[in-house]
């Protein structure tokens, strides 16, 4: 008898458990349904963002604090005068010179150089001597231009991150900014608001 009552109280636990699962799941169905999403189409972003490293998870959070994104940077110079906005304009030979002032690096031909689509994204990446994966990754902040390196174990965890503050005389004297008309334009239709200038 007293393991009948065992049994039977373990039936009860576990139709508890299951209807606490299927409350949590309908709950968050509807959060899905509310945000125009399906769980597959979640399931689907979920992996894309473990594919989009911590750099790009820094600019979507700076987004979501109302920051712009990293593509522009504040023009001056000589003299350091406005001169007006600017974009990077980085070529596979510029950003290796760069990263050479501040990292050994192989030859160039044992380097990859990525650009994103439509957009003034660069990066370098290589393999070092100890056999990590390095990164480097130009952008542009406030008044100057940042270049992030992290270093990793292959398929392993983040090793290292390392950002330099590039000045944009540094950057002009490399060739590797030119003025944007477009953020211009906009700048002065907007009263000299960023329009997603830096």
């Amino acid at each position: 008898m007293e393991e009948e009552v065992k049994v039977g109280t373990e039936d009860i636990e576990e139709q508890d458990a299951v209807r606490a699962a299927v409350m949590s799941a309908k709950s968050f169905r509807a959060k899905l349904e509310a945000a125009g999403l399906s769980y597959a189409e979640f399931l689907l972003l979920e992996d894309t963002s473990r594919e989009l490293g911590d750099i790009a998870h820094d600019f979507l959070s700076g987004w979501e604090r109302g920051e712009c994104w990293p593509v522009e940077v504040s023009f001056q110079d000589e003299s350091g005068k406005e001169a007006g906005m600017s974009r990077p304009k980085v070529t596979k030979t510029s950003l290796y010179k760069l990263v050479r002032e501040f990292e050994e690096l192989p030859s160039m031909r044992r380097t990859e150089f990525k650009k994103a689509y439509r957009r003034t994204d660069y990066w370098l990446t290589w393999e070092d001597n100890s056999g990590l994966r390095c990164e480097a990754f130009l952008i542009a902040g406030r008044g100057a231009a940042l270049l992030a390196i992290e270093k990793r174990a292959f398929d392993g965890p983040r090793i290292s991150r390392v950002v330099h503050k590039i000045g944009t005389k540094a950057l002009l004297e490399r060739g590797m900014v030119e003025k944007s008309a477009e953020a211009e334009e906009c700048r002065r239709a907007k009263g000299g608001a960023d329009c997603g200038a830096v």
